[in-house]
This record gives C-alpha cells, structure tokens and sequence, in this order.
C-alpha cells in the first residue's frame, strides 16, 4: 500500500529541469485565463528583477555616489583664498552639488518606488499574507526615506515635502488596486 502512494518528491520539478512547451502552453492559457497574460516563469523573473532593483535602489540611498564627509569642517575667516563649504560628518559628499544630487535622488527614489510597487502587483498572496506584504513594503519606504533624509545635506521644507510626496504616492499606488476593485464589484452591483 506504501508503494501505491507517490513519492512527495516525484511532484516537485527541479529548478534546472527543462520545461516543454506544452507546459508553458498551459502556464500561458492558466495565466489567461485568470485575467493575466503573465506566465508563472515570467511572473517569476519579474519578481527576481524587481527585488535586485529594489535592493540596490535602497543601498544607493544610504551610500549616494561619493560617500559621506567622515569629519567635520568650517571655513577659516581668517583666510580670504579658502573655498572651502561647511560640512557635517554623515551627509551626502555629492549633496554640495545640488543639481546632481537632486538628480541622483529623483530618479533612484523612482526607481526604488517603481520596483516596490511591482513586487506588491506580482506578489501572488491573499488575505492576511497580502496585507503583511503592504505592511513590509510601506514600511520600507518609509526606512528609505528616513535613509536618505539623514545623509541628505539640506533639510529644508523642499527637501522634506519632496520625500513626504516619495513616501505617500507609493504607499497609494499600493492601495489604489485594491480601492480599483472595490470601486468596480459596486459599480458593477448597482447596473
């Protein structure tokens, strides 16, 4: 009776193992099927991609191009030739050069919400699982401005807004699929 019952493991493929096209036929048609043109392995990959751009996105935040100034410095007053810019142990080196770092911020901070924003979209959990998915992520966000905010030279109002708007407007793309939803099933109750 023992040898009847398959072995658990004959029901698991290997990572390596070759796929044939019939299976990727059916992963598409089940994909289709379920309102996703997205075939597991594609899933998969995206996801893969998502997580790498979102790591490196993240450690870009905390370590901008040029590091942090280790020590600090004043401009002497008694030397008229000295060029030199105050600076505070831990900010950004690149931050003396506003342009580029307001650059460099705009568009790694894209990328970091870009990323995060895919992986909620193709995390494929439910319930309780999806809202510790939002939790985990909203709370990354919120790490990462927090990151970026204290090795950020200048913390004016222009610069909090701009990461309050960072954090914000990713944290409702999140919710804004789900809000999709409901607003659809009731409009679609009610005709």
């Amino acid at each position: 009776m023992a040898q009847d019952q398959p072995n658990q493991s004959q029901h698991i493929l290997p990572i390596n193992s070759p796929r044939s096209d019939a299976d990727a036929d059916a992963d598409s048609k089940n994909a289709r099927a379920q309102g996703n043109n997205l075939s597991e392995q594609t899933i998969n990959t995206l996801l893969v991609f998502a997580t790498l751009i979102a790591s490196v996105t993240f450690q870009a935040g905390l370590n901008p191009p040029g590091g942090v100034w280790q020590e600090t410095s004043s401009p002497s007053p008694d030397d008229p030739n000295n060029t030199s810019q105050n600076h505070i142990p831990g900010r950004s080196i690149l931050g003396n050069n506003r342009v580029s770092y307001g650059l460099y911020i705009v568009f790694n901070t894209a990328a970091f919400f870009a990323s995060s924003s895919m992986i909620e979209l193709l995390v494929k959990a439910s319930g309780k699982f999806k809202a510790l998915v939002r939790v985990a992520l909203c709370s990354m966000a919120v790490t990462y401005s927090a990151s970026v905010m204290a090795v950020m030279p200048n913390r004016g109002p222009l610069n909090i807004c701009l990461l309050f708007f960072a954090i914000l407007v990713p944290c409702l793309v999140l919710f804004a699929r789900e809000i999709w939803k409901k607003i659809k099933a009731a409009w679609d109750e009610l005709w």
